[in-house]
């Protein structure tokens, strides 16, 4: 084969997938180790011609994704890991920060190795293990190699336990982090050394520091952060509101190291060193100035990734770009897609799960189809040009301009139709005009603003006048660059929110793809593209078709961390969200980031009817997410208006101004008939809005489902006065109950659960959260009316399934997970 590498790299691509899903760690290792081999050795004398080599280095290469994959998915966590110490309490832990500190848009995050913790009279215990660590931005001077000391609470990384939702578990289990603490006061936090680690990165991490110090004094926000971005890899820095605007216009990967920034170092290298080549005669005569330019821009490209601080991202970018340079050195230059699949193969042996990184799957698959596109669209142009003999010997300006632009236009158009998929399935949206953005900011970014960051801090140990005329110049050309970005996402339908697509939607939009490319070499890729359009027509309708028919009703606590959710879907598509979750007094959007790709994972992109119990933040802040960017029919609310907060006031003239229908309930509203279901509304009555005597949460919407012989009762925040009032005048059994207020102390009254008497209780409730919820003895009372109990934090989502009769509830993982 004349591209052994290509196959190569996609069978141990395959070999790291099938690790992941199945562990290969055990006797499965050890068959493999000996069927290979043997195969290979059978297979070579049985066949004619002999089997060529790549593929038994292939087949090893797999079995060695394969495994690792599998230790990273399946390890256990071993004895004295800093995790098994993680609860509800403060611990006093020592250790050394180990990768640089970088700035997020309200703190500084940091891989930290723990090695003791301290217990009374100074005595400590071994441990070992990693730690996200989160401290608030200061001026201590957080670098790498610092001994510190802290005293916060240590606390797994689990995801939200939703189908859709970021495996953040992971992503840092990939990287060798199982645990995450957060340090909210200097004052818990103390350096008691400094000076640990490799020298070469500390001096790296000061660098690195110095820089941002200096951009921090000659450049001001939102300018210095995408700076930093640029130079130092701190793209988490940069407000979201910016990072929204780059995403919407289809530009985000230029707030990211990526390989158009070392593409761009190595670039200008090559070409300085390659010039001054030619002004030496003698010196030219005597090498390659080419190869010599190639391996030269090869040092300032992993000075760059350095300056980065090594980030799997700056690494990827590096060697993909260092790759190229090298097949400029051994003359394999023109071979360009198997210098991909070689910078695709090092990133995956050095970690073979790299293949599971946005990232990668996002550079690799816009290079490729660059390499396969491009080329493609100039030998077309030549073809036209040879046409005319007369214009092919001499083109015109407009001709050369034309050839200029299609160049342009192709690069970007094939890069974003092959990484679509990709954003589909990852973020559930897609930039429609990106190839607009594109094709004005990268030429924008790479021949001006990321040079003029780049020489800028290079003069700012020499000059700091020139540096700050440079930096000037520089901050103009970024916020031309912004000002058009902001045009372009401003334009309706800029950014489109997309459902999750399914694996086969995603090999029918590559299958299409790869059949245009060879449209008009084979018959069969003519009729391949016929039947991937047709699984893109008929795939999406048969959802549509599913939800249609369904019969059965279908509810969902979802997870939402310390909040609460609920979504009802009824037979015949409606929908009803109840809550949207939320956490008080942070800057992570629950709606945005569990709450949505839930829905998005279940093709849903309107809501009927949403539904807010009362205005407290665990309830209410989700919604705006889904408010905003979700098709919204009505929405219900209490009648609180003494004690809403602001923000939420705002989300309802939101809603209001979206021409969304806001009705306010109390228990005098009539009962609902949606679709075959009946929804009731309980409680509260009308005087217990913005009665003193009443808390928000006793003045908490209860509704009541009720679908054939089955009734689910959402009891929301109620607590002991509303509990008793509700029990006293109705009746409360059901077969499903959501505990109220989380399974609080002050909730599932002896009364109230007898009351109800439900075969299985759900309980909203956030992973070793500060409440303490849910309480032992809410525990106990379930138990003892012998209700099933499943709760958020250890069985992630809970999904109850019922056709009138039969009633069955399951949770997300099978596995606890606390």
């Amino acid at each position: 084969m004349r591209r052994p590498l290509i196959p190569v790299a996609l069978i141990m691509a395959a070999g790291v997938v099938f690790g992941r899903c199945v562990d290969v760690r055990g006797q499965i290792f050890y068959l493999c180790a000996i069927l290979i081999p043997a195969a290979y050795l059978i297979g070579s004398r049985l066949l004619e011609k002999r089997l060529p080599p790549y593929l038994f280095v292939a087949a090893a290469l797999a079995l060695y994704g394969a495994v690792y994959s599998s230790h990273a998915e399946y390890d256990e966590i071993p004895e004295g890991h800093i995790l098994h110490y993680a609860s509800r309490e403060s611990l006093d832990v020592e250790g050394v920060v180990v990768l640089m500190p970088e700035r997020k848009a309200d703190k500084f995050s940091m891989h930290f190795r723990a090695e003791k913790i301290y217990l009374a009279a100074g005595a400590f215990i071994p441990v070992k293990g990693k730690i996200l660590l989160s401290v608030p931005l200061d001026e201590m001077g957080l670098r790498y190699g610092d001994r510190l000391r802290f005293s916060t609470r240590i606390r797994r990384i689990v995801p939200f336990g939703n189908p859709g939702a970021f495996r953040v578990d992971r992503y840092y289990r990939y990287r060798g982090v199982e645990a995450m603490a957060s340090v909210n006061s200097r004052s818990d936090l103390k350096i008691v050394g400094r000076g640990a680690g490799w020298a070469f990165w500390r001096i790296t991490g000061s660098i690195r520091s110095a820089l941002r110090a200096r951009l921090d004094a000659q450049l001001i926000s939102p300018q210095r952060e995408i700076v930093a971005a640029l130079l130092i890899g701190e793209s988490g820095s940069v407000p979201k509101p910016i990072r929204n605007i780059f995403r919407d216009a289809g530009v985000a990967h230029l707030l990211a190291i990526s390989g158009l920034h070392m593409g761009v170092i190595a670039s200008a290298v090559f070409v300085i060193v390659f010039f001054m080549l030619r002004r030496f005669p003698r010196l030219l005569l005597a090498t390659n100035a080419m190869k010599l330019s190639a391996a030269i821009s090869l040092l300032p490209t992993a000075a760059f990734c350095l300056l980065a601080g090594a980030t799997f991202s700056a690494v990827r970018a590096s060697v993909m770009i260092g790759v190229l340079l090298f097949a400029i050195i051994t003359d394999r230059h023109r071979d360009v897609l198997s210098a991909v699949a070689l910078a695709a193969l090092l990133i995956m042996i050095a970690r073979p799960v790299s293949l599971f990184d946005v990232g990668f799957q996002l550079s690799f698959a816009a290079v490729t189809a660059i390499i396969l596109a491009v080329p493609r669209c100039i030998a077309w142009r030549r073809t036209k040009r040879a046409e005319d003999p007369i214009s092919e010997a001499f083109p015109t300006m407009k001709m050369k301009a034309t050839d200029w632009l299609i160049v342009a236009a192709a690069t970007p158009l094939a890069a974003g139709i092959a990484t679509a998929p990709i954003s589909a399935w990852h973020f559930n949206g897609l930039s429609l005009f990106g190839l607009i953005s594109n094709v004005f900011l990268v030429p924008l970014y790479s021949m001006f603003i990321i040079p003029a960051s780049i020489l800028g801090a290079f003069l700012m140990p020499l000059s700091i006048g020139l540096s700050q005329i440079v930096l000037d110049a520089d901050v103009y050309a970024i916020n031309t660059g912004f000002h058009l970005a902001q045009l372009i996402a401003a334009i309706p339908g800029s950014y489109v929110r997309v459902g999750t697509p399914s694996f086969l939607e995603i090999a029918a939009v590559y299958g299409l793809i790869f059949s245009v490319l060879h449209w008009k070499r084979r018959i069969a890729a003519r009729a391949a593209s016929a039947v991937c359009v047709l699984i893109l027509i008929v795939a999406p309708a048969a959802y549509r078709i599913a939800d249609w028919t369904n019969n059965d009703l279908r509810f969902t606590l979802i997870d939402v961390g310390q909040g609460l959710s609920q979504l009802i879907e009824i037979p015949g598509g409606e929908k009803i969200l109840v809550d949207g979750g939320g956490f008080a007094g942070s800057s992570f959007d629950i709606g945005e980031n569990a709450l949505a790709p839930f829905l998005w994972k279940k093709r849903i992109k309107s809501i009927d009817i949403i539904v807010n119990t009362h205005p407290h933040p665990d309830h209410y802040l989700g919604l705006d997410f889904i408010v905003e960017h979700f098709g919204v029919r009505e929405m219900w609310i209490s009648g609180q208006k003494k004690h809403a907060p602001a923000q939420y006031k705002e989300i309802i003239a939101k809603a209001k101004g979206k021409s969304i229908v806001v009705k306010v309930l109390d228990d005098e509203t009539e009962e609902r008939a949606i679709g075959s279901a009946v929804l009731e509304v309980l409680w509260p009555p009308k005087t217990a809005y913005d009665n003193d005597s009443f808390t928000l949460n006793d003045a908490s919407i209860v509704l009541r489902l009720g679908f054939g012989e089955k009734t689910f009762l959402l009891s929301a925040d109620i607590e002991e006065k509303a509990e008793k009032a509700l029990s006293e005048q109705t009746d409360l059994s059901a077969d499903v109950l959501v505990a109220g207020h989380h399974g609080g102390k002050t909730s599932s009254t002896p009364e109230f659960v007898k009351a109800a008497h439900p075969r299985y209780a759900l309980i909203p409730v956030g992973r070793q959260n500060r409440y303490g919820h849910p309480d032992e003895k809410v525990l106990a009372r379930l138990r003892s009316s012998r209700a099933m109990i499943y709760r958020t934090d250890e069985d992630g989502q809970v999904k109850c399934t019922t056709d009138g009769v039969d009633l069955k509830c399951e949770p997300f993982w099978k596995e606890k997970h606390q």
